[in-house]
């Protein structure tokens, strides 16, 4: 059970984070690496690996899309459980473009398939389809979404879609597998 998180040796039971496209790299992870889960019963590095990675998947969209607009890290703890929501302004992406289904449970998912390997070779070795995986693979739950310019949740359509949003959890009551 986590009642609060602890940054720059602050209890908080809210944490949001802006962070800027043209921002250093280094300075995300070190802020990301001061953040600690006490109560919580995860890794707190998978959980922080996990976390850069989607990051990273933001950061990269804006920098295509030459997008300034901050990405949103927010962390809330409340009766026990620890949401975590990620928003962009990076376009978003068509989920029928990843190697595997978003859908289906991260145990079920091949991380050597032939998809994977097409997948990687298409794009230049330069994405590897990990980042969305792997936070399925950490968080009980897990959501993704797309917002349109204002924010509001939408459904996938090139030239509709602004941006992602994913909410991640642990804890009873969150929704997702458990």
């Amino acid at each position: 059970m986590i009642s609060y998180i602890i940054y720059q040796s602050k209890r908080c039971r809210t944490l949001r984070l802006k962070i800027s496209p043209k921002g250093d790299f280094n300075k995300i992870f070190h802020t990301l690496n001061s953040i600690t889960f006490p109560g919580l019963r995860a890794n707190s590095s998978h959980i922080i690996y996990a976390l850069l990675e989607l990051v990273n998947n933001s950061l990269r969209a804006h920098h295509e899309q030459n997008n300034s607009e901050r990405i949103i890290l927010e962390f809330n703890t409340l009766f026990g459980r620890l949401l975590i929501r990620i928003e962009d302004r990076g376009g978003g992406f068509n989920p029928d473009n990843l190697p595997y289904d978003l859908n289906d449970f991260p145990e079920n998912i091949e991380l050597n398939s032939p998809d994977f390997q097409s997948y990687r070779e298409k794009n230049g070795y330069l994405r590897f389809g990990m980042g969305l995986f792997i936070a399925k693979r950490t968080f009980p739950a897990f959501q993704l979404s797309f917002v349109d310019p204002k924010g509001n949740k939408t459904t996938w359509e090139t030239g509709k879609v602004a941006g992602t949003r994913i909410i991640l959890g642990f804890g009873e009551g969150t929704y997702g597998k458990q």
